[in-house]
């Protein structure tokens, strides 16, 4: 079996982004368990089974998926993303808006998962693509209702 790092980030088959935080003990049946934080909306903490942490997606059920391991180790992040960073500095949701258009088929996990946490949304599961459309409609919202009454 694979080791499982604590510490460690993980991306899930499904796309989520996660750190192994700890690696626990059932205290019932000895089975070791991970414990690990989502790093973006809520950042929820989970625990799943050490051998289903570690154990291959099952290609049957998921046949599109490409990835090997239901959770894949992947770098540490370390740095910010400069769209991220025009995107968070603009102080109004229809500039947010202008600037979110403007990536229309641009395809990037990360970006899309760090301007749902900033905008205090979450992203149901689906493609890169799937998700632009799900902010873009929150963006098209928080626009509609934004107002300069208090400014």
């Amino acid at each position: 079996m694979r080791e499982i790092k604590i510490g460690g980030y993980y991306r899930h088959f499904k796309d989520g982004l996660y750190q192994v935080t700890a690696i626990a003990v059932h205290s019932e049946t000895g089975e070791q368990m991970v414990v690990y934080q989502a790093q973006y909306g809520e950042e929820k903490t989970w625990v799943r089974p050490y051998e289903m942490f570690a154990g291959e997606v099952d290609h049957k059920k998921y046949p599109d998926v490409k990835q090997k391991y239901r959770f894949e180790e992947v770098e540490e992040p370390t740095e910010v993303n400069p769209m991220l960073v025009r995107f968070l500095d603009l102080e109004t949701y229809r500039d947010k808006l202008e600037l979110f258009q403007s990536w229309a088929g641009y395809e990037d996990e990360n970006l899309f998962e760090s301007i749902a946490a900033s905008l205090d949304i979450g992203l149901a599961a689906g493609s890169t693509q799937d998700k632009y459309r799900q902010i873009l409609n929150c963006l098209k919202t928080m626009e509609h209702f934004e107002t300069d009454r208090f400014r």
